[in-house]
């Protein structure tokens, strides 16, 4: 070996390496189809630059098969039973507690006559008078230190308590005009619609406030207090009464009330002469000086169409 020429071993040395560079040419075909579906196997015999270049294309053949590949999302599970209750529970709207047909009609029938309990639910039409609840519990043999939640009064106690609430009214005719629409609310509500025993109990108040409205619109100086009682007279009392209607604050109901209630009464049939004979008048003047182009002109004619449905008082 040492006695061989060095230019000889140069030149082995160079057909081996074209001889193994002439072997890897005719390997090239065969891997490269063979990477199309499979990723590359690396090769000792391999350079640098030919691992780069399979690595480069082993990633761009994963990323679009998984742009190909659809997203699968995660679907949350459905919620227990449990989980359910619990929502509804927590969105239930809180019910008001039920009363009975006696609490109903009571509360019915202060609200009516303008009549509070509790002094802290006093307003201007809803009076808190203290000696009157003191008689009613006194009545009901209830102790004057209980509850006024304990006082449930009925039709039986609504004269007593619509004479006491008028007593303190300066005008009452407004007073029974607004008591009057307080019971058509009431009477219309679902609470009180679906009582029969409290709906003939504001029955019987109905027929209460219309014959006191009548004795209000015959002798109004015997409940109005003043120091001259010929302050207030029928007239001008039928005169209030027609502005009410004028301005809307009489319902159709009121009127048919009053008809109803006094049309066969021979004691109190004034009540309908008398009466609508001064708003009648009042009317007329109305329609007769007015202008075909002031609105009071057709409020009076719509009023008197209203009066002329009755057939008592044509």
């Amino acid at each position: 070996m040492s006695g061989k020429n060095p230019s000889s071993e140069d030149e082995v040395r160079r057909k081996r390496l074209a001889r193994f560079a002439a072997l890897e040419q005719t390997a090239k075909p065969s891997s490269t189809q063979n990477n199309k579906n499979s990723a590359p196997i690396a090769s000792s015999s391999s350079t640098p630059s030919d691992s780069k270049d399979h690595d480069h294309q082993y990633q761009q053949q994963q990323q679009s098969q998984q742009k190909k590949q659809p997203k699968l999302t995660q679907k949350s599970p459905p919620p227990s039973q449990n989980s359910q209750q619990a929502n509804a529970s927590s969105l239930q709207i809180p019910q008001k507690p039920f009363k009975s047909d006696a609490q109903v009609e009571s509360s019915s029938i202060l609200e009516i006559l303008g009549v509070s309990l509790v002094a802290s639910k006093s307003t201007e039409d809803i009076r808190f008078m203290p000696l009157l609840i003191s008689e009613l519990k006194l009545s009901k043999s209830l102790s004057e230190s209980s509850d006024s939640s304990e006082l449930l009064v009925t039709k039986d106690d609504a004269d007593r308590i619509l004479v006491d609430r008028m007593s303190v009214e300066s005008n009452p005719l407004i007073y029974l005009i607004n008591c009057f629409n307080r019971l058509l609310t009431l009477n219309a509500s679902s609470v009180v619609k679906a009582r029969s025993s409290v709906l003939d109990s504001l029955s019987s108040v109905n027929r209460l406030l219309i014959s006191y409205l009548g004795l209000v619109l015959q002798s109004p100086e015997a409940f109005i207090a003043s120091s001259d009682p010929n302050s207030i007279t029928n007239e001008e009392i039928c005169a209030q009464f027609t502005d009410m209607m004028l301005n809307n604050q009489v319902p159709n109901a009121l009127i048919k009330s009053l008809v109803d209630r006094f049309e066969n009464d021979d004691d109190e049939q004034n009540v309908l002469t008398e009466s609508f004979t001064f708003v009648f008048n009042n009317l007329m003047l109305r329609v007769v000086k007015g202008s075909l182009l002031k609105p009071t002109f057709i409020e009076s004619l719509r009023a008197l169409n209203t009066l002329l449905q009755h057939k008592p008082l044509a």
